[in-house]
C-alpha cells in the first residue's frame, strides 16, 4: 500500500512493535492510534515516518516526555488528547443592547394611553385599541375608521382634543 496517506488503527490491538511495517513509509500523512495500547517504544518508529503530519495518539499507553518528543518533529501535529480548548480571542465585557426594546424577562413598558377620553370623530368613548401618535400626543378612537377621517384633516379635530 504505498500510495496510503491515511491509516485509523484507533480502537485496535496494534503495539509499537507492530508499527515498524510503518517506519518509511513513502507516503502516510495522518495515523489515527487513539485508544490502543501504543506505549513509549514506538516513538522512534513513528518518528521515522517521513511524510507524517498529523498523529492521533489521545487515550494510548504513552507518557508526557513521548508525547513532548514526538511533538519536537516541527512538521508533526501530535493531537493526545491533553490541550485545552481553543483560548478566548476576544470577550464581550458588557452587555450591548441593539435595541430599544426591554432586556429578555423584563417588564413590559405599559402602553401609552390616550390624551382624549372620547372619540375626537364621532365623540364615543375611546378603545385604546384604535390610537395613533399626533404631534407627540396619544389620541384615542372608537374604532378602526376614525384614525383614516382624523389623518384626512388633523386640523378640523384640534378644538376636540384640547
Amino acid at each position: 500500500m504505498t500510495r496510503l496517506r491515511r491509516l485509523d488503527l484507533r480502537g485496535t490491538k496494534v503495539s509499537g512493535a507492530g508499527l515498524e511495517a510503518l517506519r518509511e513509509h513513502p507516503a502516510l500523512e495522518e495515523l489515527v492510534l487513539a485508544q490502543t495500547t501504543v506505549g513509549d517504544d514506538a516513538v522512534d518508529r513513528l518518528l521515522a515516518v517521513p511524510h507524517l503530519k498529523r498523529l492521533y495518539v489521545w487515550h494510548t499507553a504513552l507518557t508526557p516526555d513521548a508525547v513532548a518528543r514526538l511533538r519536537s518533529r516541527a512538521d508533526l501535529q501530535v493531537d493526545a488528547g491533553d490541550k485545552g480548548q481553543t483560548p478566548v480571542a476576544q470577550a464581550e465585557t458588557e452587555i450591548k443592547l441593539t435595541s430599544d426594546a426591554p432586556p429578555p424577562g423584563a417588564p413590559a413598558a405599559p402602553a401609552l394611553a390616550p390624551v382624549n377620553t372620547t372619540c375626537p370623530v364621532t365623540g364615543n368613548p375611546v378603545n385604546p385599541k384604535y390610537a395613533i401618535v399626533h404631534e407627540g400626543k396619544v389620541i384615542g378612537f372608537c374604532c378602526p375608521n376614525c384614525p383614516k377621517e382624523f389623518w384626512a384633516d388633523p386640523a378640523k379635530y384640534a378644538d376636540k382634543l384640547k
